[in-house]
């Protein structure tokens, strides 16, 4: 793939740094929104666990397609 000058980063760079940007807002909707910040400890930890997963989960198809 042919980069093109004024290119700051290259696309892996830019799709892993979207949606590490997307896991953060989306922890933050779930803590504050849905009010997990005083759920009990388990929900806290499979909600964050699922956004962690979905996460490796894309990026690890869009690595190896």
């Amino acid at each position: 793939m042919q980069e093109t000058p004024g290119n700051l980063f290259s696309p892996a760079t830019t799709v892993v740094g979207t949606f590490l940007i997307a896991g953060l807002k989306v922890r933050y909707v779930m803590v504050d929104f849905m009010e997990l910040r005083f759920a009990p400890l388990a929900a806290r930890v499979f909600f964050q666990a699922w956004i962690v997963a979905v996460i490796v989960l894309v990026l690890g198809l869009w690595f190896v397609t």
